[in-house]
């Protein structure tokens, strides 16, 4: 599930994600919640930010396939390799 909204102790969500079959649950089920690695939200927002600020003025641009340097070190420790 993706919670989409949180208004007091009621939840607004989006079921069957990433593949999954979307499942009811009962009113007051425990739920887990995924949070990603701090890394990772932290490469995230750095190649967002340069990304932002290598466009010019909100005009189109082009951005490299590749990410940069720090970004690629934080993620590392997440990257799968081919056995």
């Amino acid at each position: 599930m993706l919670v989409t909204g949180i208004s007091g102790n009621d939840l607004t969500v989006t079921r069957g994600l990433n593949g999954s079959t979307a499942a009811a649950h009962a009113d007051n089920s425990d739920i887990d919640i995924l949070r990603w690695p701090a890394s990772v939200e932290r490469a995230a927002m750095i190649q967002t930010a340069r990304i932002w600020t290598r466009s010019a003025d909100f005009e189109p641009f082009f951005v490299d396939s590749d990410i940069d340097t720090d970004v690629r070190i934080l993620l590392e420790p997440y990257r799968k390799t081919a056995a």
